[in-house]
């Protein structure tokens, strides 16, 4: 809880809006450019400042800080539960790769 508290108090004094929410990360994809880079680069390093495992604190502080929050597109869990299901499916099944070429 200590490492926790920190990490809000960070933010905090960084005038983080906790209004945002926190995101369900179980899925990512992004197109590789300069601000997604940025966004990279500073959730990564956030990881690594709080390393307590309370990665959804650090991801909306650093889509916001990357500049990226108005360019997030969020779907419902149960759609990322749905397209676990099948990939993982296919996968197992040798119907698809996740790697292409």
């Amino acid at each position: 809880a200590d490492l926790i508290d920190e990490q809000i108090q960070s933010y905090t004094k960084d005038s983080f809006d906790y209004n945002l929410g926190l995101n369900d990360c179980g899925l990512l994809f992004q197109h590789h450019t300069p601000i997604t880079r940025s966004f990279g680069c500073k959730w990564f390093n956030e990881v690594l400042r709080f390393p307590h495992g309370r990665d959804q604190m650090s991801f909306v502080y650093s889509v916001v800080k990357s500049g990226m929050y108005n360019l997030l597109n969020r779907f419902p869990k149960c759609e990322f539960v749905v397209a676990a299901r099948e990939i993982g499916h296919k996968i197992r099944t040798g119907m698809t790769s996740l790697h292409s070429g």
